[in-house]
Parts: C-alpha cells; sequence; structure tokens
C-alpha cells in the first residue's frame, strides 16, 4: 500500500510548505504559489522521493542521463517509462522513457525525454 502520509510530508517539503526544521513554515501562507516556486528548485529531489512514497519503492532509482535524475511509475525488466528532473540550475521537469535492447551480444540503452515544464524560481 502506498504511503500517503509520508507522500504528502514530501509534497509540503517540495512546495516549501515546511521548514527545514521540519516545522510548518507559516509564512508560506502569505503567498502560497510564489513560495511554491521559490522553492521547488532547491528541493527538487523531493519528486523522487514523492513518487517512490506512491509507489513503495524504497531506494532511489538514479540517473535518467549525465544531468537529469528520474524515477521510473512504469518499470519493466527492460522498459522504463516515469518522471525526470534536472540535477542542477532552472527545474526542469518532464517524461522519460528508457529502454534496454541486446543487439549482437551487447546492452543498447535507448532513451528519451520530453520537457514538460520549467521553474527557475526567483
Amino acid at each position: 500500500m502506498a504511503a500517503f502520509d509520508v507522500a504528502l510530508v514530501e509534497l509540503g517539503h517540495l512546495l516549501g510548505l515546511f521548514k527545514a526544521s521540519g516545522e510548518v513554515d507559516w509564512s508560506w501562507f502569505g503567498d502560497p504559489f510564489g513560495n511554491s516556486l521559490n522553492a521547488l528548485p532547491a528541493e527538487r529531489e523531493r519528486i523522487g522521493a514523492l513518487v517512490r512514497a506512491l509507489l513503495e519503492r524504497p531506494a532511489p532509482t538514479g540517473e535518467f542521463n549525465s544531468a537529469a535524475n528520474w524515477e521510473p511509475v512504469v518499470d519493466t525488466n527492460s522498459v522504463g517509462l516515469g518522471f525526470a528532473w534536472t540535477k542542477a540550475g532552472p527545474l526542469q521537469i518532464g517524461l522519460g522513457a528508457k529502454a534496454n535492447v541486446p543487439v549482437a551480444g551487447q546492452q543498447i540503452t535507448l532513451a528519451t525525454l520530453a520537457r514538460l515544464i520549467q521553474i527557475a524560481g526567483r
């Protein structure tokens, strides 16, 4: 069963609702949209934690490529489809797909990334 309590806490951190100490940042309610946009780039790794909590996955999947991490939502032995986000700079969130295909005795990885949104913060 999905860990909804963990997912909600991770979402709160991702949006900047909580301070680093874990306490509610009551000033967040003064400008929730602006504060969320400002917090998202710094809290980007919580995207993965949120997806993992919902999918009951204990450990991070890791890199999509050298510039982005990801958490596949659909993950078979050779094909994955899921959320990807940049590791640094402006936060870019998108959908990624990876397939590992054996060709002539070697493993070939095919990947595509569709960036859906960019959030630079303030």
